[in-house]
């Protein structure tokens, strides 16, 4: 089994893109972002700057500067502290959503490089077996920078699983941001729970999303039946078609890739897979085989008077 992953982008068509979004004008976003770990959470990604200073730059002080210098720099632009931004960045931004589906690395996926970068309509991290490597790159770096709750972080407490066979090749979606408030709304209607307006992200195998589907499906189809009424509506529209297409083409595939128990190809699963091949109601039956091993790693007999379950109702 397989639980860790590597890093990789790959661009697709029909609302599925990857990459950097075309030029927009500057959105605001949130300093603080997510932890630097795979747990559902609500919020954006964190703001980063492309280069940051480095520590050899000494700082320069207002009080310090000369009467020729503040008459020579009175015309300049004056550049906002670390303060002013910290506060400015508070509140989350009002981005003009774009109705495409981002496929991003660990690193893009816990960060901003640009303000245009936050109006995707959804965001999927996309990696493979070295996943666990990428954490580790961006929580050494958090700390490097002295970034606020990663002092006491370790890199060392993520390490990538290195496995033998069919497994460690390709890449698979470990986790869906939705950014878009009328995905989230459709969610809401059908779900039975209020997801609320604000970003969320959804960790693999995605069974809230695969069991809502047919009825977000449906609901999208009753839509479409009626003319929008407004461009407002027209894009609501456009960003819940980007969501079933995602939905269909990159989430509803791994669910059935263990139909055909009987298949050669299907001998391993991957840990967070296992919710594609049991399904409620299933009867699991445990070899005694395993049980050997489980007792005493397999060199001796399992006493005939221990007791044992083989067969378990999921």
């Amino acid at each position: 089994m397989d639980n860790d992953a590597p890093s990789s982008r790959t661009a697709s068509t029909d609302g599925l893109q990857g990459g950097s979004p075309p030029a927009k004008p500057p959105i605001k976003e949130p300093v603080n972002g997510p932890p630097a770990s795979l747990g559902p959470s609500k919020g954006h990604g964190q703001l980063r700057n492309q280069s940051p200073p480095s520590p050899s730059q000494p700082e320069t002080s207002s009080s310090s500067s000369t009467p020729e210098s503040s008459n020579k720099d009175a015309d300049a632009p004056s550049s906002p502290s670390t303060a002013t931004l910290k506060e400015e960045f508070k509140v989350a931004p009002q981005a003009p959503v774009i109705a495409q589906a981002r496929s991003c690395n660990f690193e893009q996926f816990v960060n901003r490089f640009s303000l245009a970068e936050a109006g995707y309509a959804i965001e999927f991290l996309e990696a493979g077996t070295e996943l666990g490597k990428e954490v580790s790159k961006e929580v050494m770096r958090r700390h490097r920078i002295k970034v606020e709750g990663y002092q006491d972080k370790l890199s060392d407490e993520y390490k990538s699983r290195r496995l033998n066979g069919e497994l460690v090749h390709g890449t698979w979606i470990h986790a869906v941001r939705i950014q878009s408030k009328a995905v989230l709304k459709v969610l809401s209607e059908v779900g039975g729970y209020a997801w609320g307006q604000e970003p969320y992200t959804f960790m693999r195998p995605f069974a809230h999303l695969i069991h809502c589907h047919p009825k977000i499906k449906a609901k999208f189809k009753e839509i479409r039946a009626t003319p929008p009424k407004s461009d407002e509506d027209k894009q609501e529209r456009e960003q819940l078609q980007c969501y079933v297409f995602l939905v269909e083409e990159r989430l509803l595939p791994p669910v059935h890739q263990f139909d055909d128990v009987q298949s050669p190809q299907t001998r391993r699963v991957r840990y967070d897979d296992l919710w594609y091949l049991f399904k409620a109601g299933d009867l699991v039956y445990v070899p005694l085989s395993t049980l050997r091993k489980q007792w005493s790693g397999g060199d001796a007999e399992i006493p005939k008077n221990a007791v044992h379950q083989r067969v378990w109702r999921l």
